[in-house]
């Protein structure tokens, strides 16, 4: 019996996925309009094969680092184990590694390589910030003229897809590690700790490792403090609030920041840059 459209759709997803449950694969194969001598299975089994290592080759390319230090016959194996649990309709090969930091919190491969899911959460950031959305930077007339009640009230909005992770482990490091051959890895591991920037520059994500002090100020500016809170909270904790003048004149610099606004009112649409 031929399947309908939409059930055929379903059963060639099922069965390339390798997800089928019960489904009638002669049904799905009587399906299948073909050419004078074609085989049914032959034709069914180019995409059994050729779509999930076309997922695998996104994979790779989200994942370069990842690829990298686990080495083709392991990544091949976790690509594999990945595919197998996909659960995302419609497929999409932009999207369809956004699950794997998460799947790797889950893989026996963290065993030996505790670091993985965090350097994974590393490089689908990167490439979440590469294709965001990006606001004109916040232009420095606009405060021109403003004194230290301004500067002290004052918010700051940073360009989408801008974002600050914490991990255990080195992990800008061992990302940079991802053009290196294998075999000459060496990545001391213990007691490194990072906290890692992420944010674009024209057309190019920009990693940077912060200490305490400046991931601090970056996650506090960035959950919406006011300047002049956070300048207390530097000095509160021995740091020197000058520090965040001098950051805020990199970032601004750097394109990061879209909005400053000395308002006490509700945080405006980031990139209007009119002064509330």
């Amino acid at each position: 019996m031929a399947l309908r459209l939409a059930e055929q759709q379903r059963a060639m997803m099922a069965d390339i996925l390798g997800n089928a449950s019960g489904g009638d694969a002669t049904d799905l194969a009587s399906s299948i309009r073909l050419p004078q001598g074609a085989d049914a299975e032959t034709r069914l089994d180019i995409h059994r094969h050729g779509y999930p290592a076309r997922i695998a080759e996104a994979l790779e390319e989200s994942f370069p680092a990842i690829a990298t230090i686990l080495g083709g016959e392991s990544f091949n194996s976790l690509a594999r184990d990945y595919i197998a649990g996909i659960r995302q309709e419609p497929l999409n090969l932009n999207s369809i590694g956004a699950g794997l930091p998460a799947f790797l919190t889950r893989s026996e491969l963290t065993r030996s390589l505790p670091f993985l899911p965090d350097l994974a959460g590393l490089e689908w950031a990167i490439i979440e910030c590469f294709h965001a959305e990006r606001h004109p930077p916040f232009d420095m007339s606009v405060c021109s003229d403003w004194g230290l009640d301004e500067w002290s009230e004052a918010k700051i909005e940073f360009q989408p897809a801008t974002c600050l992770l914490r991990s255990a482990w080195p992990i800008r490091e061992l990302r940079d590690a991802r053009e290196v051959e294998r075999s000459e890895i060496d990545i001391d591991l213990v007691d490194r700790p990072d906290r890692v920037l992420i944010h674009r520059v024209e057309f190019d994500v920009v990693t940077e490792s912060l200490d305490d002090a400046d991931a601090l100020i970056f996650e506090s500016l960035a959950q919406g403090c006011r300047l002049g809170e956070v300048s207390l909270t530097l000095a509160e904790a021995g740091a020197e609030p000058a520090r965040m003048g001098e950051l805020f004149a990199h970032w601004t610099a750097s394109g990061l920041v879209c909005d400053c606004r000395a308002s006490a009112g509700p945080a405006p649409f980031p990139g209007d840059s009119n002064p509330g």
